[in-house]
């Protein structure tokens, strides 16, 4: 990772920088993401980590593609201040949004988004790398960004530092 000049955003983009990274590692996370069939008991394993190829489906940003040309799956992530607690304190929340194509949802195991988000909150929840205290689920719902494309977005907050040094 690049080192980022510290303010008072620094720790939700280290944190969405993280995820990607935690994503990127998980071989669970990255087989749903770029294998399209409905068994994972049949997964033959995708390369993980910085050169996987799902790193291309994982953005740190709300993404939702205006054409698709093949049949994907998309994590995306969103973030924010919900409360500013103090000159000292922020509740900040992340939002990731997993969806895929309507046709590679149905699979053996599940739902493809729900297997995915179930890997992806197991990788995240109760983190401690950034800000103070724990990353928590606060709430996870069905969605439906564009057509043919469901799935679920779960958000999480954190409390973080508000203002930082002399600006307290």
């Amino acid at each position: 990772m690049q080192d980022i000049k510290h303010n008072s955003f620094t720790g939700m983009t280290l944190l969405k920088q993280l995820i990607k990274k935690r994503c990127l590692n998980n071989q669970n996370i990255v087989n749903l993401i770029c294998i399209d069939t409905d068994n994972e008991d049949s997964f033959v394993d995708v390369v993980k980590g910085s050169q996987s190829p799902a790193k291309s489906f994982i953005k740190l940003f709300p993404y939702v593609p205006e054409t698709i040309e093949e049949q994907s799956v998309f994590v995306t992530m969103q973030s924010g201040v919900t409360q500013v607690n103090s000159s000292a304190v922020k509740t900040t929340s992340l939002m990731i949004y997993i969806f895929a194509h309507e046709q590679l949802m149905d699979m053996l195991q599940g739902v493809r988004t729900d297997l995915l988000a179930g890997y992806i909150d197991e990788e995240i929840n109760g983190m401690t790398d950034v800000g103070f205290g724990r990353l928590e689920l606060v709430s996870a719902n069905e969605f439906n960004p564009i057509q043919d494309y469901y799935g679920q977005v779960l958000e999480y907050t954190l409390q973080d530092h508000n203002r930082i040094g002399s600006k307290l």
